[in-house]
C-alpha cells in the first residue's frame, strides 16, 4: 500500500528544529480511478480544519502535464501555515485524523514537501 499518511519522524524533526518557522506545504496527489468524489469530499472537510490552525490555502489546481521527470500528478495544493507547530497541530487534529479513510479512498499516491515561507521584501 502506498503511504498516504504523515510519518511522525520527519514531522518531529521539523518541529524540534523549526517550531515557530512559518512554512509552505506543497502537496501533490494522484487520484485513484473514480476517486474524484471522495477527494472533493475530503477537501470540503479539510478546509474548515485548516482555518482553525491559521493555515491559508495559496493554490489548488489540476495538473496539465509534466516537463521534467516521468511522474504525473493529478492535483497540487500549496498551503501556508503560520508555523511548524501549527502544521503539527493540524496533522494531530482528531477531525483530520478521522479523514484518513476518505483520503485513502481517493488517492493512489501523494507527496508532501515543507518549505520556508518566502520573506516579504517590503
Amino acid at each position: 500500500m502506498t503511504r498516504l499518511d504523515v510519518d511522525g519522524d520527519p514531522l518531529a524533526d521539523l518541529l524540534a528544529r523549526y517550531p515557530d518557522e512559518p512554512v509552505v506545504v506543497v502537496n501533490l496527489v494522484r487520484l485513484k480511478p473514480g476517486g474524484q468524489d471522495a477527494h472533493r469530499a475530503y477537501l470540503d472537510q479539510v478546509d474548515g480544519i485548516l482555518q482553525r490552525y491559521g493555515a491559508t490555502p495559496w493554490y489548488a489546481g489540476a495538473g496539465l502535464g509534466t516537463l521534467i521527470g516521468e511522474e504525473h500528478w493529478d492535483k497540487a495544493a500549496i498551503t501556508a501555515y503560520p508555523s511548524v507547530r501549527a502544521l503539527a497541530a493540524f496533522i494531530a487534529d482528531p477531525q483530520f485524523l478521522a479523514l484518513a479513510p476518505l483520503r485513502h479512498e481517493a488517492l493512489d499516491a501523494g507527496i508532501v514537501h515543507v518549505f520556508r515561507q518566502p520573506v516579504d521584501p517590503a
